[in-house]
């Protein structure tokens, strides 16, 4: 698993030098894009994941009864 995991991060330091070569694309701004797509699929594949393991959408809504939104958020970047 872990050959697996650094030739994927090889595999995109390679792509980001392209980018920023060939595209004269800001390195920031590739990494802000992976960290964006991550995020998104990251919060796709919870939701998805509770879907399938609860099989039941109150369950889901009923854990984050009475949190604000701003917490919910904390919560989700600190896994």
């Amino acid at each position: 698993m872990e050959a697996i995991s650094s030739a994927s991060v090889s595999f995109l330091f390679v792509m980001i030098k392209h980018l920023t070569h060939k595209y004269f694309l800001s390195p920031y701004l590739c990494l802000l894009y992976i960290g964006l797509f991550s995020l998104i699929i990251l919060f796709v594949g919870f939701i998805i994941f509770y879907l399938i393991a609860d099989k039941n959408l109150d369950n889901f809504i009923c854990n984050f009864e009475g949190e604000s939104l701003t917490s919910i958020i904390y919560y989700k970047f600190a896994i």
